[in-house]
């Protein structure tokens, strides 16, 4: 190591591994700091935490710290010297320094969507020495001259992060994590320090744990063991541990005890508990209703659900003449007809601005909805239909013939306001109170909304109960479609999948294409994998936790694909491995909508080989045939999938399923009701048979969540639509 120095570097190539960050790229020559003459190159290793902002490809950074030289070889014996940062003394993120600089960070950054070098260089002739101090001062008198609105709209939100770097630096000084930083400003476009300052508390709202607030506040604000707000954040914490086993409300018994957890108080000391929940019920917005204590926020949201459910339904829905004459044509095009329920269903979807659909698997409830689809079609309305995982508003999409989206992508597009809009919520069970709410203030009062799902399917993991509280409610016109019409051939699994939704164990646990195998918990992994190997293109292991997840896929990799050639990020100065290999099978973890890639979506990685002009590591291979480059941004969504988790499943359906029941809390009847539905022809069951049993015959975990909406939707909405 030598002496310090300070560069400004521009990031070219951003790797994060554990805690840690690693940036490449080049130093800018400024005439304010001359540095290593033909030294450019410059990379830098740094802890998270001290990051002030979240590093993108394009920024500007400002770096001082000890460094040395590091001499790197390339093919034909090409070498290159880069400086190099390890724990640099000051890292902070600098706004562009002239106009070159402006142009470059513009053209090449995704924050400036369709503003590219052509754009701002024809924008240099109209402005010329003013563009740079334009865009800087945000004079949109001045920009509107070169820009079209929606570009000046795009350059004023690209530069926002850059609004709040003063304030960036003065919580990193207070030990604030830039993850919490970037929630912050995101919600609050007006920041103000002295909030922090008087409520350091406020921040466990945005994912920080009470802990490490609770020191802030202590260590630099000189809060005291007493203080209201500490109390208060106490509470609030302890009510949102309840909400994350998806409870909207939690009674005293279930609350005191975690706030005293949190406050460090002795079994005995009550008075501090007890002062906590009075703060938090009169100042903090937490209501008491019979003894429970509701968070403010879940019970607004299940008033403001109600409320709109209830308006729905108490205006009557359109009904002409040519209704009738509509639904029978669409029912006419089916290959079969509809049976009695089926048909209940089509004509309570039509005549009803609210209305959902259940059933299990081979009920016929695609069927339906077809049907309905087609109807609304005709009688001139938009249709809507989407999913919350994107794998299952692909299904959606060729099981029902039109246009589907998942529901974060409907929820970013416009508000529906004018004209006459349907919004059809498929796998509904899966969608959480905070989604119902964002759903239903992004429609105005007179849109139709027809939820179609399976009730007995695993719940959302987020808060709320919804399609099941609309359909305890009673209030709330449902059809349930309870005859199984797909028998899959001689599957049996629509038939067997039936009895477990009631609790009932089949006599025969092996049947059908259905095989059980008794396997002790320690030869799961191999009895799975083994299964797997026989038939790998059509086969998908299905598992309850990450930790099965993760040992599942060493095992397999290593067993199957060990040999093969490794993913490895090369960044120049360091090669990074990662746990990929070629011919892996592999699963997108988050939607990416640039590249149409769903949240679930599926593939086998099929090149390794990077491509330093495209800015690729590989190329993967989608299910349904289409090739993507695998970019750093889609590497970082990416995890190995000869198993993955229920949850990632849900909406989809394989070939041959393999299920391993694990010894967890998380296998209950619903679990394993919604395991086997994601078999189309050939299931197997791998664990305990008590264990199944134990699972079948036992209540779900989700009929034990303390939600209010059903509550609600008895107490307000009349039942009118009855006869």
């Amino acid at each position: 190591m030598q002496d310090k120095l300070t560069a400004y570097i521009r990031v070219r190539t951003i790797w994060k591994e554990g805690d840690r960050f690693f940036l490449n790229g080049k130093i800018v020559r400024r005439d304010s700091l001359q540095v290593a003459t033909a030294l450019s190159y410059v990379a830098v290793n740094v802890h998270m935490d001290s990051l002030h902002a979240k590093p993108k490809k394009g920024d500007y950074w400002k770096v001082t710290g000890t460094y040395e030289y590091r001499t790197e070889t390339y093919s034909n014996n090409y070498e290159r010297t880069r400086v190099y940062f390890e724990n640099p003394s000051s890292l902070e993120l600098t706004m562009p320094n002239d106009i070159d600089e402006m142009i470059t960070f513009i053209s090449d950054s995704k924050e400036f969507y369709r503003i590219g070098r052509k754009t701002m260089m024809d924008a240099q002739d109209v402005l010329r020495e003013e563009l740079f101090p334009s865009i800087i001062n945000k004079d949109l008198e001045k920009l509107r001259t070169a820009f079209t609105d929606k570009q000046v709209e795009t350059l004023i939100n690209g530069f926002e992060r850059f609004e709040n770097l003063r304030h960036s630096i003065w919580l990193s000084q207070h030990h604030i994590p830039p993850n919490i930083q970037q929630k912050l400003f995101k919600l609050n476009k007006s920041f103000d320090p002295r909030d922090i300052k008087n409520n350091p508390y406020e921040l466990v709202t945005l994912g920080l744990s009470f802990e490490q607030a609770d020191k802030i506040a202590k260590e630099s604000f000189g809060f005291t063991e007493d203080h209201p707000y500490r109390l208060i954040g106490a509470t609030n914490d302890a009510l949102k541990s309840i909400s994350k086993w998806g409870n909207t409300w939690a009674t005293a018994d279930q609350v005191l005890p975690l706030v005293r957890k949190r406050l460090k108080l002795d079994v005995n000391e009550f008075d501090l508990t007890e002062s906590a929940m009075s703060l938090a019920v009169r100042k903090f917005g937490f209501t008491e209703i019979n003894g429970r204590f509701h968070h403010g926020t879940y019970l607004f949201m299940e008033m403001v659900i109600t409320h709109r459910f209830k308006s729905m339904l108490s205006k009557k829905a359109e009904w002409t003449d040519l209704h009738p004459e509509v639904i029978n044509k669409a029912m006419e095009n089916n290959p079969f007809s509809l049976t009695e329920k089926q048909a209940e269903a089509v004509f309570k979807a039509l005549e009803y601005n609210l209305a959902t659909i259940i059933g299990g698997a081979g009920t016929g409830k695609t069927t339906v909805l077809r049907t309905v689809l087609r109807a609304f079609h005709e009688l001139g309305y938009n249709i809507h239909a989407v999913a919350l995982a994107g794998k299952a508003a692909m299904t959606l999409k060729k099981s029902v013939g039109f246009q589907t989206s998942t529901i974060a992508r409907f929820l970013g597009q416009k508000p529906l306001v004018e004209g006459k809009h349907v919004v059809i919520i498929d796998e509904a069970s899966m969608v959480d109170l905070p989604t119902m709410f964002q759903i239903v203030l992004h429609c105005s009062p007179d849109v139709r909304f027809i939820l179609v799902g399976d009730d007995n399917q695993l719940a959302s993991i987020r808060a709320g109960l919804v399609l099941t509280d609309m359909v305890r409610s009673g209030v709330i016109p449902v059809t349930e479609l309870d005859i199984v019409q797909r028998q899959e051939g001689t599957t049996g699994i629509p038939v067997y999948s039936a009895l477990i939704k009631d609790g009932i164990v089949p006599s025969e646990l092996t049947t059908g294409n259905i095989h059980f195998h008794e396997c002790q918990p320690t030869r799961i992994i191999d009895a799975c994998a083994n299964l797997y190997a026989e038939d790998p293109l059509n086969s998908q292991i299905i598992v309850a936790t990450n930790d099965m997840k993760d040992a599942i896929n060493k095992y397999c990799q290593n067993t199957f694909n060990g040999s093969a050639e490794p993913l490895i990020v090369d960044m120049g100065y360091r090669k990074f491995g990662t746990k990929f290999r070629k011919g892996d099978p592999v699963i997108f973890t988050k939607n990416n909508y640039e590249v149409d890639i769903q949240n679930g979506t599926l593939g086998k990685l099929i090149s390794v080989t990077p491509d330093e002009k495209k800015g690729s590591f590989g190329e993967v291979v989608l299910n349904g045939g289409r090739t993507v480059l695998l970019t750093q941004e889609l590497l970082a969504k990416l995890d190995l999938a000869y198993g993955i988790t229920l949850h990632k499943g849900q909406g989809s359906q394989f070939k041959r399923v393999i299920v391993a029941v694990e010894n967890s809390g998380l296998v209950d009847r619903s679990w394993v009701y919604t395991g086997i539905t994601r078999a189309e022809v050939e299931l197997h069951l791998f664990g305990e048979e008590y264990k199944l049993i134990s699972a079948i015959t036992g209540l779900s975990a989700k009929y034990k969540r303390q939600t209010y909406l059903a509550d609600l939707l008895k107490e307000h909405i009349e039942r009118a639509w009855v006869g």
